[in-house]
């Protein structure tokens, strides 16, 4: 890419690009001037397509914090209906764990609303009531390192999933519709474990609208 320097001061970019391990790369520069000059910090190798967080090292390796962001629900919420837009790329699959991309919640796992993929792969749907899980409806696959799109509507009488404009996957199990004070990105409410393991570009939410199949199918395609 093609970097404007102000003519005082200092800027920043991220550059990243995919290839073979093999592949070289050369970061080149062109000043008008030889006052300038760059600094090259952080680079690292990514499992798959997408750029994760910078992991800072000193030669050792090191623990990286998650990505995760909790937040206070509001008047913005509603307990009884909503509709929720997820474009993504999915991250590395172990085979087993549910990797959620949201976590609507009370402050624990008793009471939730969750949206992710399954260990399979499959787009999937997850709601607790007083602690019993319901993990339905699901719709569509979602492979490792692939951009993917979901759409996802429930009311206080069921759910429906739609994945990548796949068949809608509809459940009757009611989700919880009261008590939810706030919102998980990127994994479940204080966990370390089924993080999204991916990278989230865009998150929508509506409340107050509960869409329809059809609509959904739209959303996701």
């Amino acid at each position: 890419p093609t970097v404007a320097v102000p003519s005082a001061g200092s800027t920043s970019c991220i550059i990243s690009f995919i290839g073979a391990l093999t592949d070289a790369r050369t970061v080149s520069t062109t000043f008008a001037t030889t006052s300038y000059y760059v600094d090259v910090l952080c680079p690292q190798l990514e499992l798959g397509y997408a750029r994760t967080s910078a992991i800072p090292t000193t030669g050792v390796a090191a623990t990286r914090s998650r990505d995760s962001l909790s937040i206070a629900t509001g008047s913005w919420y509603d307990q009884t209906r909503g509709t929720l837009y997820l474009n993504f790329i999915a991250g590395e699959n172990n085979g087993t764990t549910f990797r959620r991309y949201f976590c609507f919640n009370d402050a624990s796992l008793n009471n939730v609303i969750e949206l992710g993929r399954a260990g399979t792969s499959t787009g999937q749907s997850a709601t607790a009531v007083g602690g019993s899980f319901s993990y339905a409806p699901t719709s569509g696959t979602h492979p490792a390192f692939t951009e993917g799109k979901m759409a996802f509507g429930w009311n206080n009488l069921s759910k429906r999933l739609c994945s990548n404009g796949a068949a809608v996957g509809t459940n009757t199990t009611a989700p919880v519709y009261s008590g939810i004070t706030g919102l998980t990105i990127g994994g479940r409410y204080n966990a370390t474990t089924n993080m999204a393991n991916g990278h989230i570009k865009v998150l929508k939410y509506w409340p107050y609208n509960y869409y329809t199949s059809a609509q959904l199918v739209t959303l996701s395609t």
